[in-house]
């Protein structure tokens, strides 16, 4: 069996090009994909002008939902990892769907 390096830390050449490599590839990504997205996603629809308008509304709402939906599912007797799926998934919904109407109303207009 080939030895590996130790990457855990420390003051080894492995492990302190790993973490200058890191970040720098993730950077790099993180560019390609702005790039990516400027040059052929960057137009309006009708979905993204509605979810623009609500991100903010979400933003505001999600923890006591998340919090609220975590509760809900406590009980429930299931692999973690699929309720941690579905808690997700179903707080992001209900975030969503609780900032359309807050955003309609007209003292909450305003500020959201």
């Amino acid at each position: 069996p080939q030895a590996h390096p130790d990457l855990s830390g420390g003051l080894s050449l492995p492990a302190m090009t790993y973490a200058f490599w890191e970040p720098l590839f993730a950077w790099g990504v993180i560019a390609a994909l702005l790039l990516i997205f400027r040059r052929w996603l960057n137009q309006p629809s009708p979905f993204w002008t509605w979810a623009g308008r609500r991100a903010y509304a979400v933003y505001i709402i999600q923890p006591p939902v998340l919090v609220g939906m975590t509760i809900l599912f406590h009980p429930w007797q299931a692999p973690p990892l699929l309720k941690f799926a579905l808690d997700g998934a179903l707080s992001c919904l209900s975030a969503w769907g609780l900032a359309d109407p807050l955003v309609r109303l007209p003292g909450l207009r305003k500020i959201l």
